[in-house]
């Protein structure tokens, strides 16, 4: 390409070129009819450097806000000094001058969106342009942990569930809150457990499913374990005429409600429900012997026993 124009004083052209290779300029003057040639002058004309820029993350091509780490990266530029800048998408910006070698960003993405990864680096007064990268960034899985019920008597079980709306593989791990734990990985849908308590006291359930390498906590949830009922069962007196009454009790140290059940070891039961406070029952035992009384209450799933009373029936004195 050649220009030629009628100027005054100095020449002063910017020219850019856009092939690698060298180049000689060549430029004279012409004053009236007569050229004036310059020394020709050689320029070198390099390629750009090599300018790449990707994105990593556990899971293809999703990613969850909330925790989840992003990885960002510009490599190739040469081995050469050169000022960064990198434009997350969000907001977020990073830069610094002066670097060699790749770049290497963690960056944590909050807000699920779209994200256009923007980046540059700038050799002198140039800057050189890495193609967008796009991040889609997905609402973190929602969980929820359900323990049922959450008030039990010690020995007995509450069915703890871990709801898991997300439709991929995931690790998850429960801590019953008294030293229990169970964990299982890869696994999907809901996790059931039914897990049981032998020991009075409030626990903390807690619970996390694990996506790739990152760790989704459920909200916690307590469980009171109370003291099992005390069940004393009592028959008055213990020795009796056959034909007489004997008076039985059945204390329960739980309020109520439950359901009891007496045996009265001759063959003949009484039971009730539900019912509340002091059992107070009579019985005639007509022949004589020694009978075992049994008795024991029922609190939802869970049947406490009373401790067994022997009674002794004798025949009646001849007249």
């Amino acid at each position: 390409m050649s220009v030629e124009l009628v100027e005054e004083g100095d020449v002063v052209r910017v020219y850019q070129y856009d092939t690698p290779g060298t180049y000689t300029v060549k430029a004279w003057v012409r004053i009236g009819s007569v050229k004036y040639y310059a020394d020709d002058v050689d320029i070198e004309v390099t390629a750009p450097p090599l300018f790449r820029m990707g994105t990593t993350f556990d899971r293809g091509a999703e990613l969850h806000s909330g925790g989840r780490q992003f990885s960002n990266y510009s490599s190739g530029v040469g081995s050469g000094q050169f000022t960064w800048f990198i434009d997350f998408g969000d907001g977020g910006t990073e830069e610094e001058g002066l670097h060699t070698g790749d770049v290497v960003r963690v960056y944590q993405y909050d807000t699920p969106g779209t994200y256009t990864v923007k980046a540059w680096v700038r050799i002198g007064s140039v800057k050189y342009y890495a193609d967008d990268v796009d991040i889609e960034v997905t609402a973190p899985p929602e969980q929820h942990l359900i323990v049922e019920p959450n008030s039990i008597v010690a020995g007995g079980s509450s069915v703890i569930t871990l709801q898991v709306l997300d439709q991929g593989q995931f690790t998850w791990f429960i801590d019953f809150g008294d030293g229990g734990t169970e964990e299982e990985g890869p696994h999907t849908g809901d996790v059931v457990r039914v897990y049981q308590y032998d020991t009075p006291g409030t626990y903390t359930v807690k619970a996390w499913v694990r996506i790739g390498s990152v760790t989704y906590y459920a909200e916690d949830v307590d469980i009171e374990v109370t003291a099992p009922p005390n069940v004393h069962l009592s028959v008055d007196p213990h020795s009796l005429e056959a034909g007489t009454i004997a008076y039985i009790t059945l204390l329960v140290s739980e309020p109520g409600p439950f359901l009891w059940f007496i045996d009265y070891g001759d063959g003949s039961t009484d039971d009730k429900g539900p019912h509340s406070g002091v059992v107070e029952l009579f019985h005639t035992y007509n022949d004589p012997g020694t009978y075992t009384v049994s008795a024991w209450i029922t609190i939802g799933t869970e049947t406490y026993y009373a401790e067994d009373v022997h009674v002794h029936v004798y025949a009646p004195s001849p007249p």
